[in-house]
């Protein structure tokens, strides 16, 4: 029984089975793609839309906020960097826990995974309803308040129509096709990154050095409980280990584009949460929980048409987020229904297009009906519980499989193993525990708790390696 749920693959079976008729997906996604879709996945509703909510925990503070959070996450991309240049299929952290500790914990951390693409695709989508409706009120235009917000958010809401919207075009586009996919997130990423540049120089004449005290008004505690929520303003490069088997030349492209996407994400964010804490003093972060820190910032500076700009590039820029871990969910998906874990229908592709076509718009009916009905603090706590539990799995998993087989060739090989993984698992569980908010908490451990029976009742009966 041990060695039923135990058993691995081996990495020539996953690379000779991504190569067969079943992983006939195109290969499309150059290094510069690959950058893009990182972008477009990391920079988004945590840094534009969470910005204040953690300058409130942290004061000024925030800036080292995100030193922390971004520590934790290049300890991670280079463990993912490593496996990625390994085993280039679909799958991420699921198909790289599969050859190292066996199938049940390959199942655990898939599971895992849906919730963390679920919930990310879900949160952004919320920050992008959140976006369009700041745009259209400066144009006095509202939308009725029964469909603006998920139940209990505002009086009288009753679920949130934009971002359930948004979800489904951006299925639409997944569904027809990667290299469309492609091309559209590459305009959003660019905007996006072109957003932050356009804050960052429009006000950082604006900073007054007095803002920046106290440093730590809630101490160093509330810089951690800060670090935890922010993030999820750095998590999205994983998702380019979703697009290995669609990727050119995928052994050095993947942990270059990891790697690239992570460090220019941790510059922008540095310099944006300067710019937005030295221009905004801590109590009015604290007056104006509701509004975004560069609404407030292009305010107080009387900056109002780049405030204005910033917010109809955010209605555009936002839909990447949603893009990228949509098509992540979709690629995991496909990949355990073709380990035969999950149901075969999710690993149809379509005739014309070469898209998981079930997979595509089941997603899409689960993503687009939790950001209708559930809050963005609730979602953008799970989803940083999900994927700091996934992180600390391959940072283990790259500890594991330096163990078992030293000798595998491996393009790109993380340092100082297993000291820098070790440090990067410790790093996570301790910003697992500072997530304070114990809807999320329920939110994560009752998925996984639903989780057990399925792997045990259908998957594992099911699964390909056993049969």
């Amino acid at each position: 029984m041990k060695v039923k749920y135990l058993r691995k693959q081996c990495l020539e079976q996953v690379l000779a089975q991504c190569s067969g008729k079943a992983g006939a997906l195109k290969k499309e996604m150059s290094l510069f793609d690959l950058v893009l879709l990182g972008l477009g996945a990391i920079v988004g509703t945590g840094v534009f839309i969470l910005t204040t909510k953690s300058s409130i925990e942290a004061g000024p503070g925030v800036v080292f906020a995100f030193l922390v959070a971004a520590v934790a996450c290049i300890l991670a991309a280079l463990a993912f960097a490593e496996f990625a240049s390994m085993v280039p299929v679909a799958g991420s952290v699921y198909k790289y826990t599969y050859i190292t500790m066996g199938e049940v914990f390959a199942w655990m951390i898939g599971w895992t995974l849906m919730l963390e693409f679920i919930v990310g695709a879900a949160s952004v989508a919320v920050g992008w309803s959140k976006a369009i409706q700041d745009l259209l009120a400066l144009y006095n235009i509202s939308l009725p308040q029964a469909l603006c917000s998920a139940p209990g958010i505002i009086p009288g809401s009753y679920f949130n129509l934009p971002a359930c919207v948004v979800v489904f075009l951006i299925a639409a586009l997944l569904w027809v096709g990667v290299r469309q996919s492609k091309k559209a997130n590459n305009v959003m990423a660019v905007i996006k990154v072109a957003l932050i540049l356009i804050f960052i120089f429009a006000c950082f004449g604006s900073i007054k050095v007095y803002n920046f005290t106290p440093t730590l008004p809630m101490g160093v505690g509330g810089v951690f409980t800060a670090a935890a929520t922010l993030f999820f303003a750095y998590v999205g490069f994983d998702l380019v280990a979703s697009a290995a088997e669609e990727t050119k030349n995928p052994r050095t492209a993947l942990p270059r584009a990891i790697m690239l996407s992570v460090g220019i994400t941790t510059v922008l964010y540095i310099l944006f949460a300067l710019v937005a804490t030295g221009v905004v003093p801590w109590k009015v972060f604290l007056e104006h929980k509701d509004m975004m820190a560069v609404t407030l910032a292009t305010q107080l500076t009387g900056k109002w048409l780049i405030g204005l700009i910033i917010t109809m590039g955010l209605v555009v820029g936002l839909a990447a987020g949603v893009l990228a871990n949509t098509y992540s969910q979709i690629r995991l998906l496909f990949c355990m229904a073709r380990d035969g874990l999950l149901p075969q229908c999710f690993c149809a592709l379509h005739k014309k297009h070469a898209t998981p076509m079930h997979a595509t718009w089941i997603a899409a009916i689960v993503i687009g009906v939790l950001a209708g009905l559930v809050d963005l603090n609730i979602l953008a706590d799970a989803y940083s519980l999900s994927t700091l539990f996934a992180f600390a799995f391959v940072s283990l998993g790259v500890i594991i499989l330096r163990a078992q087989q030293p000798n595998l060739p491996r393009p790109f090989r993380a340092p100082l193993v297993p000291w820098l993984p070790i440090l990067g698992i410790l790093i996570n569980l301790y910003l697992m525990s500072r997530v304070q908010v114990l809807s999320s908490w329920l939110v994560f451990l009752g998925w996984m708790v639903i989780g057990v029976p399925i792997y045990f009742l259908y998957s594992c009966k099911h699964s390909k390696l056993g049969n």
